[in-house]
């Protein structure tokens, strides 16, 4: 489990359009898994970054024993 989780983008990938919407607050992200055939969490596709932003969306809406694992972003 990561103490700690970095997000970045280059913004220049055509077919996955990261967006940053400032006057929301929101970080359109589309991961890590840019290659067809690949199901969206399979870490064989990238670098597991997927599955834990899956994990951590898990663990932010489970119960307090859950929530204490979600790492900084």
């Amino acid at each position: 489990m990561p103490e700690l989780v970095v997000l970045y983008t280059t913004m220049s990938e055509a077919d996955w359009p990261d967006a940053i919407d400032e006057e929301n607050g929101l970080f359109y992200y589309y991961g890590d898994n840019r290659r067809p055939g690949y199901e969206l969490h399979d870490r064989r596709s990238g670098r597991g970054g997927n599955q834990i932003l899956r994990n951590v969306f898990e663990w932010t809406h489970g119960g307090p024993d859950d929530r204490v694992k979600v790492p900084l972003f």
